[in-house]
């Protein structure tokens, strides 16, 4: 598991919470959380999240090894919390996880890894073998808590 604190400024955080306040197209999650998927954002907005997503990569090389299947802004209410679990898609096991901090002004909503609870921190980057590894996210007690995330798979090379 990695943790880098303070890994996106408070200002790029900031931005990408306006970003999804200003978006009209949620869904609703079974966790009680709201998403934006990034895909379906308009470019403009896609422009302006882009960066975070390669400059992760060009620091942690080990994930252009494995491809983005989804990430997405998620706004986590009062109460919405996610179980423990293992991350896994139809006929794929999630590689990596990374996770984003975009705020801090909430209580509750920690991180769990492996029994490990993070403290939330505007800017916190948080990756790990999601596929691998159990986690959960604790129950949102007091205010809004947003994160960017994203999930990568293997992907086979053929030599």
């Amino acid at each position: 598991m990695i943790i880098d604190n303070g890994y996106l400024p408070e200002v790029v955080c900031k931005n990408l919470i306006t970003i999804y306040n200003n978006y009209t197209s949620f869904y609703y999650d079974v966790n009680k959380t709201w998403v934006v998927e990034i895909k379906n954002m308009r470019i403009k907005n896609i422009k302006e999240i882009k960066p975070v997503i390669f400059n992760l990569e060009k620091k942690y090389s080990f994930l252009k090894e494995a491809k983005l299947v989804n990430n997405q802004i998620v706004k986590w209410p009062e109460g919405s919390y996610h179980p423990e679990h293992y991350d896994r898609r139809k006929n794929e096991i999630d590689k990596w996880a990374f996770f984003l901090y975009l705020n801090d002004d909430f209580k509750g909503g920690e991180l769990v890894v492996e029994g490990k609870e993070i403290i939330p921190e505007i800017g916190k980057l948080v990756i790990f073998e999601a596929g691998k590894i159990k986690h959960k996210v604790n129950k949102v007690l007091k205010g809004n808590r947003y994160t960017l995330a994203g999930w990568y798979i293997w992907v086979m090379k053929i030599i």
